[in-house]
């Protein structure tokens, strides 16, 4: 490990703030990237932010379709997967969420539209412009449950000046195939349209020995389709109206035992070493829908441009799995999300005025949820049924204010104050049976019935003063606050748990040499975290409660060099100390000075690059190395519940035509085929005695694939 650091802090170097696609844009044309990170459109070399803003052009080098594909490939970014249910963590802030009733500590934008349920974030990329990955807590400008940071997945929009079709087919192991169609087609100076579609299929990273599951799982069949109409109305008023639809159909997800405390261990299942290999003897699915509708807004009066971002949204998700994950009938997961949202954002921004810039904001959101749960107990022959339901309201103002005090020192102050109440209603009954929803349900048992609702507030204010000597350097010291909303125990009776609140104090260094072939960011924060949120099982269900303090230590490096025009070294080093402060969890179990979940001590990248001519075209090929420390997927530091240092090998080529027509490229993603886990738990519902036995859901291996493209143009 010493010798892999020493080894990294060598040779750093990675895309400053932003990992940027460098084989489509020169050096220059980096340094004039625009982001709207902090809700305005800025330089992105001006933004005193820990961003990172990976363009589309560099996702699909690398093969990525989703933002588990992302986390990969960005430091600090950590994502875990338990089943269907994503956790999303950035510098080791996340939220083990189960429950409807709970948030996210990381808030996923789709194209400025909040994703209010963390399941959205299984979200398919494409037709991508850029990602902006935004590390540190955005209480000001975005508000609830953007904790840990925020991600806005920023879509390409129609274009006035050309038409434009492409099609790129995707071919790789695991039997995948994938279509990606793009067409663009101005109808006159002032109206425009854009139609984009995806079609993805594999057969599955993990064979199923069991026939009564069936051969496939782990697997995919996703569909997706996006239609955009952009008017430009007499020069002051920019229309944009956005429609998606998008489907994924899979056999389930698998589940690998990682001890033998569970039942089925003891009945007889057959151990599989092998992370790939399962023996499910169920049917298993997962049916997940999800459609939306944005009208975004914007236009302008003398010194002042206002937008207005109005959304709707409904996801639906059906879930059906092996809890126990092994050939034994011990636990079945009956799993049914159904979830209606709106929104609306104003907000209207200054140019420059005698007083400095401002930007003033207000912002509505409305819920409705359910989820639909059956525990499946087949010894017991018993079902445990809950119901639960949430309807929330949400409001915020908020004001953002910059002004140079200096023509080399900027303040920047923003103050928001969110309102939001929840309203819940939840019935927990058991049956005599072990068939679940397609039981008896008329002759349940009611365990218990709920009516309750429950409101908060909470002012989040923040303060970034950056100072910039020259061109070359820029100084930044920021202090703000974030919070994740409270919420209601939906798959318990227990009470409602008030927000998690977050202050951070962080400094920033950037530097670009004169010639801007070498750039570098070091950034340095501490969190001071209170009232975390914590999951704990009781009696078979799910509890969440305020419970922990903790406080979060880290520094990121970032730098890049080019040399030799052709050949470019980039890489990132990060460390992290992300401790309890206090965490009580029961009256003998005290949890101060353990890691928090998915709070790697270290993680690193190292990329080399290097573009020329070939076959009179353009060759491009990245060679990608990334480490990860030890992880811990609980809050006991559970050695079973971990995973080791792990290191991924990532290559691709890419080669293009000289009119940029015809494209080939070739990926491949951990090369060395390393086994690991993307999330693992205990279930008590499966253990055979008291200790809850635990299960692990494995990542995928090796994962290779060619890809053509062919654009046309007018």
């Amino acid at each position: 490990m010493h010798n892999f650091l020493l080894f990294f802090l060598l040779v750093i170097a990675f895309p400053s703030h932003s990992e940027i696609d460098l084989f489509e844009l020169s050096l220059e044309e980096l340094f004039s990237l625009r982001v709207t990170a902090n809700k305005r459109d800025e330089l992105v070399y001006d933004t005193p932010l820990a961003l990172s803003a990976p363009q589309g052009e560099q996702l699909q080098s690398w093969d990525t379709y989703s933002l588990l594909d992302v986390a990969n490939f960005i430091p600090g970014l950590n994502y875990g997967r338990l089943a269907v249910i994503p956790n999303l963590y950035i510098r080791g802030i996340g939220s083990e969420l189960i429950g409807v009733g709970t948030e996210s500590s990381v808030a996923v934008y789709q194209d400025g539209v909040y994703l209010a349920r963390p399941e959205m974030a299984m979200t398919s990329l494409w037709d991508v412009q850029r990602l902006e990955i935004v590390r540190g807590p955005q209480g000001t400008l975005y508000g609830r449950n953007s904790t840990a940071g925020n991600i806005n997945i920023i879509s390409r929009t129609p274009d006035f000046n050309k038409s434009e079709a492409s099609g790129i087919l995707t071919a790789g192991n695991f039997d995948r195939y994938q279509f990606n169609g793009v067409i663009n087609q101005p109808l006159n100076q002032h109206h425009a349209l854009r139609g984009a579609v995806l079609m993805q299929t594999n057969s599955g990273y993990t064979l199923d020995k069991d026939p009564i599951g069936g051969k496939q799982i782990d697997n995919m069949d996703n569909s997706a389709a996006r239609f955009q109409w952009q008017a430009d109305v007499f020069q002051t008023l920019e229309v944009l109206l956005n429609v998606d639809w998008q489907q994924q159909r899979t056999d389930g997800f698998s589940a690998q035992p990682l001890d033998n405390l569970g039942l089925a261990d003891q009945q007889g299942a057959v151990p599989e070493p092998d992370y790939h290999v399962t023996r499910n003897n169920i049917d298993t699915f997962v049916h997940f829908d999800s459609y939306g509708a944005g009208l975004d807004l914007k236009g302008e009066y003398s010194r002042w441009q206002w937008s207005s971002l109005t959304a709707y949204r409904e996801m639906q998700l059906d879930y059906f799995y092996n809890t126990d994950g092994t050939e034994i009938d011990v636990s079945l997961s009956d799993l049914r999300w159904d979830q209606k949202q709106w929104s609306q954002e104003f907000h209207i921004s200054s140019g420059q005025l005698d007083d400095g810039i401002w930007l003033f904001g207000l912002y509505g959101f409305w819920e409705e949820a359910s989820q639909d749960v059956a525990i499946q107990r087949t010894p017991a022959n018993t079902s445990i049924l809950l119901i639960p339901q949430i309807d929330t309201q949400s409001m915020a103002a908020f004001i953002d204010w910059q002004r140079n005090l200096h023509p080399k020192l900027r303040l920047n102050l923003g103050l928001r104050y969110s309102y939001e109440r929840k309203e819940d209603s939840n019935v927990i009954n058991l049956t005599n049976d072990d068939l679940g929803f397609a039981g008896n349900v008329a002759a349940a048992t009611e365990l218990g019935t709920i009516e309750r609702a429950e409101s908060w507030d909470e002012f989040t204010p923040k303060m970034v003063l950056s100072l910039r000597p020259n061109d070359s350097n820029m100084t930044y010291l920021s202090i703000s606050q974030g919070f994740k909303s409270g919420g209601m125990n939906s798959l318990s009776l227990n009470e409602p748990f008030d927000p998690e609140v977050l202050w951070s104090y962080e400094l920033g260094y950037r530097y670009h040499s004169e010639d801007r072939k070498t750039r570098m960011d070091i950034t340095a924060f501490i969190y001071d975290y209170t009232d975390l949120q914590v999951s704990v099982f009781e009696n078979n269900l799910v509890s969440v409660r305020n419970a922990a303090s903790a406080e979060v230590k880290g520094v990121e490096l970032f730098s890049q060099y080019q040399f030799q025009k052709k050949w470019n070294i980039s890489g990132a080093l990060h460390y992290l100390d992300a401790r309890y402060k206090d965490f009580q969890l029961d009256e003998s179990t005290q949890l101060k000075g353990n890691h928090l979940p998915f709070a790697p001590q270290w993680e690193s990248v190292l990329t080399l690059q290097h573009h020329g001519k070939v076959l009179g075209g353009e060759l491009a090929s990245q060679f990608n190395l990334t480490y990860r420390d030890v992880i811990y997927f609980d809050d006991l530091e559970d050695q079973v519940l971990s995973e080791g240092s792990l290191s991924t090998l990532n290559i691709s080529t890419d080669w293009s035509s000289h009119d940029q027509q015809w494209r080939i490229g070739l990926a491949g993603k951990n090369l060395t085929d390393q086994d690991y886990l993307d999330a693992a738990v205990r279930f008590s519902s499966t253990s055979a005695g008291a200790q809850a036995n635990a299960l692990g859901y494995p990542a995928a291996g090796r994962t290779v694939s060619i890809r053509f493209q062919y654009l046309l143009t007018q």
